[in-house]
């Protein structure tokens, strides 16, 4: 009988057991549920509107300023970070300084010219009026340039020249001096203190084939120094040789 008891007992305190975990368990699962809903819906409702407010521009650390004139100053601080104020320190712009090390100490040297040093070794120097290398296709149609921009001087620049199709680079024109080879469609060009120009000049591309295929002919007028030529394929560029060659 003892056993018999104690058996039922058992089992019922079981039971009960079960149900307390159910109920626990779906309690949680609502829990987790009512959690994940409520986040996608805050997410949605107000993820995409989060934006810095105070203090503005920005809230990093700041630790040395200067300014060019009574106007224009320049901050530098925590995480690469610069500002700029042209109103004497009423309106500040965030400036890309390109990269996220901290700036200790910023300095200009004149209205154009500044620096900013900081941890790591760090050294920039701004970009104002630097000298800018402009890059021209030869005809327009016949190639694409690259490398065009604006550069230190002394800076050395890879330039690179592409010819479409049916054209073949011929050269670099224009303070090509300063070309290590205005040769080569893809060169080095050592920046001045002043804009450069470079051009890049571009040939039709004329198969030997097409030539010997073309039916051309030539009629002379004696009446005047002029001939005229007629041929069975398009004309792109006809050469005139001497002589002597």
């Amino acid at each position: 009988m003892a056993f018999a008891r104690i058996h039922i007992k058992t089992d019922h305190r079981c039971v009960i057991v079960r149900r307390v975990m159910k109920v626990i368990l779906q309690k949680k699962v609502l829990t987790i549920a009512f959690f994940l809903l409520s986040f996608a819906l805050f997410n949605n409702m107000f993820g995409e509107e989060w934006r810095w407010l105070n203090p503005l521009p920005q809230g990093n650390p700041l630790y040395s300023v200067y300014f060019t004139d009574e106007d224009t100053g320049y901050v530098a601080g925590v995480g690469g970070t610069i500002i700029k104020t042209t109103d004497a320190g009423e309106s500040w712009t965030i400036l890309s300084s390109g990269t996220t090390n901290s700036l200790y100490s910023i300095y200009f040297t004149d209205a154009n010219t500044g620096y900013a040093v900081g941890v790591g070794g760090t050294i920039l120097k701004n970009r104002d009026n630097l000298p800018y290398l402009t890059l021209i296709a030869n005809p327009e149609e016949s190639g694409i340039v690259e490398g065009g921009g604006e550069y230190l001087e002394g800076e050395e620049v890879e330039i690179i020249a592409e010819a479409g199709e049916g054209w073949e680079f011929v050269e670099w024109t224009g303070g090509n001096e300063h070309v290590d080879d205005p040769g080569q469609a893809t060169a080095t060009v050592t920046m001045l203190a002043e804009d450069v120009t470079l051009t890049a000049k571009f040939d039709d591309k004329v198969a030997v084939k097409d030539i010997i295929d073309a039916e051309v002919k030539i009629f002379p007028n004696s009446a005047c120094d002029k001939f005229y030529v007629e041929s069975s394929e398009i004309i792109r560029q006809i050469r005139m040789i001497s002589i002597s060659g």
